[in-house]
């Protein structure tokens, strides 16, 4: 521990004593531009254009100075960068929530392994189980450890300058003097009517938009304070990447349980769902034949089990992998055996999961919980289906593992969740096979829904359903209260306009303009 906080500070002086280049200022200075730019464009919880033109941004300037480090682009960062173009597509094209969401965490962790894969900071060459801890050494080592590397640059440019240490020492005690004048401020407005009458006067006399952009400016400097310690380490090599027979030395050491204890514990599980599928056999796999047991409905029999059937499927996931991190020996052919028989019986459950989950939908319609749940099962069956053939003939799981999260992933982000609910459930309903969707469920649904619902508002001929698609589109005509995505969104797009924008919203609203009102 003390050997780790000596190197620590010695890195340290090493970054504050070095001589910086202009171009390192220069890249300095663009990041807190950067900084700015996060908070002005980059909305957490409707992310759209905004997102894609602030990435667009940072690849470029992390690019531009990485090239001029000497860290060019290679066939591996070009392709993680591939992957990013596509992800960040999904902010111009859908309006969907969570989805969204989830894809701008995807692209930041994204970005962060493009620069180790840019600076050659990862520990084998290719895709495999190691990038787990490439990402974490790159997170906390590199972006976090490296956080006072702006000042580091910043001031020091500033010295190196004609008449600049005398700047320097000014800027450094206007920065830590900011949070001070702050708190004191806010305590002398409390103690003070006068003193408080004074600052509200200076507040109203500025632009409102000022004091949001001194704000963004404040808030961007630990953001341009990660960025540079993340792509500066990257470039310096600065903590070294850890090597691979030291992470081998780290996993070898967990592995403190007999192979034999493994085994046993492994042949119980299996045991138990054996007998389970023999007493359950005419029960589980109803699904397959489109039948249902006594005294149930389709429903009952969908719910009944389900969720602790995924919950099993995922403690299957947890046994292995401990099973295969903790066991003495991870060859053996009894542990390859009982592995085999366990995820035989996963990917069983998994899919008569699946088949049920089938048979619920077409029976009551699509929801997002219900895809949310289907997309998880066929990941946990490719993963098992994966760890199954590991077992049979060795392979880099790893990279297949990765692949198939991130074929799930694009599926759920660009299969327009939203859209897919809309037009399955619409179609059923002008069939006669399902009865309309409620307002309520109706207008939860994002923009992506809109143009399924105004199909179904022309083709149906029941006015009461019409008068309940036109409220979910545009609004109660007869109160103009408008849907509550709608009201939602307004204050959104009023205040960030082009920050939230994307194409599911613009055609959305087209259609709101153009849709008339159910006659009476």
């Amino acid at each position: 521990m003390e050997n780790t906080l000596k190197e620590k500070s010695a890195l340290s002086g090493r970054a504050w004593d070095r001589e910086y280049s202009k171009a390192d200022g220069v890249f300095a200075t663009l990041l807190l531009a950067v900084g700015f730019l996060f908070w002005e464009l980059v909305s957490a919880f409707r992310p759209g254009a905004g997102t894609v033109v602030f990435t667009a941004v940072v690849c470029t300037v992390a690019a531009f100075y990485m090239n001029r480090r000497g860290c060019r682009q290679n066939k591996r960062s070009l392709v993680c960068l591939g992957v990013m173009v596509l992800s960040v597509s999904i902010f111009l094209i859908f309006d969907s929530g969570l989805e969204k969401e989830l894809n701008l965490l995807f692209i930041m962790a994204a970005f962060i392994y493009w620069v180790a894969l840019t600076t050659e900071c990862t520990i084998e060459n290719r895709l495999s189980e190691y990038a787990a801890v490439d990402m974490i050494h790159q997170t906390f080592s590199r972006g976090i450890a490296n956080l006072p590397c702006l000042l580091y640059i910043l001031i020091r440019r500033t010295r190196q300058r004609k008449g600049g240490k005398g700047t320097a020492a000014a800027l450094l005690g206007i920065a830590v003097m900011v949070p001070v004048l702050f708190a004191v401020t806010i305590l002398l407005v409390r103690a003070d009517p006068a003193f408080q009458h004074l600052i509200e006067g200076v507040r109203r006399a500025v632009s409102e938009d000022v004091l949001i952009y001194v704000w963004y400016f404040v808030l961007g400097i630990p953001v341009a304070c990660y960025l540079c310690g993340l792509i500066w380490g990257s470039a310096e090599k600065k903590p070294k990447v850890p090597e691979k027979s030291a992470v081998d030395g780290a996993m070898q050491r967990l592995r403190i349980v007999p192979a034999t204890a493994v085994s046993s514990g492994l042949a119980g599980l299996n045991l138990v769902y054996a007998v389970f599928f023999l007493a359950q056999t005419s029960y589980l796999f109803s699904a397959f034949r489109q039948m249902l047991p006594e005294n149930m409905t389709y429903a009952e029999y969908a719910r009944h089990g389900f969720f602790e059937l995924c919950a099993v499927s995922a403690i299957n996931l947890a046994v292995i992998f401990a099973a295969k991190l903790l066991s003495q020996k991870t060859s053996g052919k009894l542990l390859r055996i009982e592995i085999m028989l366990l995820s035989v019986f996963t990917i069983a459950l998994t899919v008569i999961d699946i088949s049920k989950m089938v048979l619920y939908i077409q029976s009551y319609g699509l929801t997002r919980l219900r895809i949310y749940t289907s997309i998880f099962m066929v990941f946990l069956f490719a993963v098992f289906l994966i760890i199954l053939l590991g077992q049979i003939k060795p392979f880099n799981g790893g990279r297949a593992v990765i692949l198939a999260a991130l074929i799930c992933f694009f599926g759920l982000c660009f299969g327009n969740v939203d859209g897919q609910i809309a037009k399955y459930n619409m179609g059923q309903y002008l069939d006669g096979k399902l009865a309309l969707m409620d307002r309520a469920s109706m207008e939860e649904l994002s923009d992506g829904a809109v143009p399924y619902l105004y199909e179904a508002y022309q083709k149906t001929g029941n006015r009461e359903d019409a008068y309940v698609l036109y409220c979910a589109i545009a609004g109660d005509p007869v109160t103009n209260m408008l849907p509550e995505r709608t009201l939602e969104m307004i204050p959104a797009a009023e205040k960030e306009g082009f920050k939230t924008f994307n194409l599911q919203q613009y055609r959305a609203e087209k259609i709101r303009r153009e849709i008339k009102p159910p006659v009476a």
